[in-house]
C-alpha cells in the first residue's frame, strides 16, 4: 500500500511539474512576443538575425525597406518576410517583434537550405546516342555566405568541355548592378551530317 501511495504521488507530481512547465512558457511567450494589428505602428529599437550560420547579416538587411527608429505594421513586416524569403536561401523566413528591456525588437529568423547542388548533364548532338556528351554540374549558391553562384560544369564524350561561371546580383548595395563572368573551353566536333551522308567521311568546317 506504501508503494502504491507512492506511485500515485509521484505521477501526481509530475503531470504537476509539466502543468506548471507548460503554463509558464505560455506566460514567458505572451510577454515575449508582441502581436501586433494590421493599423498599429511599432517603432523598431533593433534588429536581430538568427539562423544564419552561412549567409552574411547584410545579405538580409538590404532586402529590408526600413531601418532601426522606423515605425513598421505588420503589413509592412509580412512584405518584408516574402522578399528574405524569395531570395531563394532559406527554407523558412520568419519576422516577429518581441519586447525586451521596453525595447522593440525585431527578430529575423531564418533556416538556411543546402547550397551546394550536384546535378548530371547529358546532351545528344543531332539526337544520336553516339554523339552524346554526359558529364556534372557543380551549383554552388550562397558562395561565401553572399549570395553569390558559383557554377561548375564538366562534360566528356563526343563534345568535351570545361566551364566556370560567377553571379552575384548585387554587386553594389543600394544600386540595380549586377555582376557575373564565365570562362570556358569546348573541343566541338563540328561534322556536317549531310556532307557526311553524302560523301560517306567527315566534312570539318
Amino acid at each position: 500500500m506504501i508503494i502504491l501511495n507512492y506511485c500515485k504521488d509521484s505521477i501526481k507530481c509530475f503531470f504537476n511539474f509539466v502543468l506548471v512547465f507548460f503554463l509558464y512558457s505560455i506566460t514567458i511567450c505572451g510577454q515575449t512576443q508582441n502581436i501586433i494589428s494590421n493599423e498599429q505602428l511599432i517603432p523598431i529599437d533593433s534588429i536581430r538575425i538568427i539562423g544564419n550560420e552561412i549567409t552574411e547579416d547584410f545579405v538580409i538587411l538590404r532586402e529590408l525597406n526600413f531601418s532601426v527608429g522606423d515605425q513598421i505594421s505588420q503589413p509592412q513586416i509580412d512584405y518584408n518576410q516574402e522578399r528574405i524569403f524569395s531570395l531563394g536561401l532559406f527554407n523558412k523566413v520568419e519576422l516577429r517583434i518581441l519586447e525586451e528591456n521596453n525595447l522593440s525588437i525585431l527578430e529575423i529568423d531564418v533556416f538556411e537550405s543546402w547550397y551546394i547542388y550536384p546535378l548530371p548533364y547529358l546532351k545528344l548532338r543531332d539526337d544520336r546516342l553516339s554523339r552524346a556528351s554526359y558529364g556534372i554540374i557543380l551549383l554552388y549558391k550562397n558562395f561565401r555566405g553572399r549570395n553569390e553562384t558559383i557554377t561548375g560544369l564538366a562534360t566528356f564524350g563526343y563534345d568535351p568541355s570545361y566551364s566556370v561561371s560567377y553571379y552575384n546580383p548585387v554587386l553594389v548595395n543600394g544600386e540595380n548592378i549586377t555582376f557575373g563572368f564565365r570562362l570556358g573551353y569546348i573541343d566541338t566536333q563540328n561534322r556536317n551530317l549531310v556532307s557526311l551522308d553524302a560523301n560517306g567521311k567527315n566534312f570539318d568546317y
